[in-house]
This record gives C-alpha cells, structure tokens and sequence, in this order.
C-alpha cells in the first residue's frame, strides 16, 4: 500500500511540473529611444545626421537562462539635412537647407544573449525589416514646396546592441541599452536619380512585463 508520505511527494512533484509548464516565456514592454540619424547617397549630398525620437513595443520569448528571441515593432524617423542648391522665383539659384524626411516602421528580429543576476548585462544580434510608410524633402522656411518622394518602400537593416537589464521584482525588468540600426540594402528612387543608405544609433529605455 502507497504510504500518505509517498502521496504527498507525489502530489508534491506533479503540482510543481503542472505550475512550471504554466509559466509563460513571453515579456512585453514599451520604449523610447532617442536616435542620430544619418544617410549615405548616390551621387554623394552633404547631408548631415539629425535626431528624433523612436517609440517601440518589445515582445521577447525566453529560450533559456540566458538565450531569448526579441522582436516588436517600431517607429523611426530616418534621413538627413544639408544644403542643396534650388531654384526660386525668377530663376535665381540659392543654397537652401533641404531636410530628406523617411518614416519607417519596422519589425526587428534578434537574438539575445543575458548574463544572470539582479543587474545582467546583455547583446543583440539581428536583423530589421522596414517599411517607408511616409517620406518627403522639405525646405527650411518652406522656401520650395514639399515634395513627395519615391524611394523603395522596404529595407533590410542589421541590428547590433548591448546594454543593462535591471530586475525590478517578480513581473518587471528595466532595460537600458544601446542599439545601432545599419542599413544593407539602399532605398532607390523610382527615376534611378538617387540612391540613399540609412543609419541610426539610439539610446533604448524599456519597461518590461512577464507575462
């Protein structure tokens, strides 16, 4: 006959695997990360970098300890500034601060590996998908109309990053970090007049929830 101590330890055992295979591996979070934008270009501008800022959604599934895939979706505001010589009213030519404006969103696919402890440290590894849902040059004082522009719509980016994770209880964590966002692919304008290559680095700030 099964003893009421042997009972328990099995009872003891089934309830701890059924709580451990309800624990969810998912965290969502939100974020903000102010970035320098800048742009190579074919021909060559003088476009100088700009900043904005990037708000983000972050959705990481745990593999391990220490292994995790980080995805999400994000906002950024890509492009760069310069003088560029424009014709206004009467034919003269000018030099005008001319700003390329491309707004993306994006899905960011990651690996990402943490130390343990109360404050990790961590890396990221990966690539970004990005959409050009918006994109214009505009003209400082509106010297020139806004012009629409016609660059490809996709880009394919590599995504490198470390930084600091802090635990803040049970259900929280607190990331702070370092991200650069390269581009591979160029964004070509429809004409073949044009080609531009992105880059960002941003400082990312995220509250995450385990669920």
């Amino acid at each position: 006959m099964v003893s009421k101590k042997s009972l328990s330890i099995l009872f003891l055992i089934f309830s701890t695997l059924f709580l451990k295979s309800q624990e969810s591996k998912f965290r969502l979070g939100v974020g903000l990360k102010p970035i320098k934008s800048s742009v190579e270009s074919d021909p060559y501008l003088n476009l100088q970098e700009f900043y904005a800022i990037s708000p983000c959604i972050v959705i990481d599934y745990k593999l391990t300890n220490k292994f995790s895939i980080s995805s999400g979706i994000e906002y950024e505001k890509k492009g760069g500034e310069g003088d560029l010589t424009a014709t206004i009213l009467g034919g003269q030519l000018i030099d005008v601060l001319t700003t390329f404006q491309l707004h993306f969103l994006q899905v960011p696919i990651m690996v990402t590996y943490k130390t343990n402890g109360k404050v990790k440290f961590l890396g990221n590894l990966g690539v970004n998908v990005g959409y050009l849902f918006d994109q214009s040059i505009s003209t400082k004082n509106n010297i020139q109309p806004k012009l629409e522009t016609d660059f490809s719509e996709f880009e394919l980016s590599l995504l490198l990053g470390a930084g600091l994770e802090i635990d803040c209880g049970e259900k929280f964590d607190l990331g702070l970090g370092i991200r650069n966002n390269i581009g591979l692919t160029e964004l070509k304008s429809a004409g073949g007049n044009l080609d531009l290559k992105t880059n960002t680095i941003g400082l990312l700030l995220n509250l995450s929830y385990n669920l």
